[in-house]
């Protein structure tokens, strides 16, 4: 007797953000944009933060598979060791384990296949951090 409406309000504890681009998982992959829709996250994780889709295999032994979403809060520097989205010479982007280690930036894979990938003296200039991992989706 009573239609319902088609739209159910978000919960006050999440924000919608935008799924941006799509980023390698993998080498040699070309950072671009696209209007992927948007993806619901819990407020919790901070106000900066967007979506990248994930292409590749490099980064399986993380758990990151081919199609997954990354939500990353946008930020320019992390921890050694942290998980990052990263564009390498403005047109490369990537996501990588980030590594510091003296003068050197190493961007490490998590499958055997894909080695290490190291920057130093004025390559490091070349690099730079988009933003932190925060968490990943998969749909099944």
């Amino acid at each position: 007797d009573y239609p319902l409406a088609n739209e159910i309000p978000m919960p006050e504890d999440m924000q919608r953000i935008p799924i941006i681009a799509t980023v390698k998982c993998g080498t040699d992959g070309l950072a671009f944009e696209e209007d992927g829709g948007f993806i619901n996250v819990e407020k919790k994780h901070g106000e900066d933060l967007r979506a990248f889709r994930c292409k590749g295999d490099s980064m399986i032994g993380a758990g990151i598979h081919d199609g997954d979403v990354a939500i990353v809060r946008i930020q320019d520097s992390v921890e050694s060791g942290e998980l990052a989205v990263v564009v390498i010479n403005s047109d490369e982007g990537t996501l990588k384990r980030v590594h510091f280690q003296n003068d050197a930036i190493i961007l490490e894979s998590a499958n055997p296949s894909y080695p290490a990938r190291v920057f130093t003296g004025v390559d490091r200039a070349i690099v730079h951090i988009v933003g932190k991992v925060i968490e990943t989706r998969r749909k099944w």
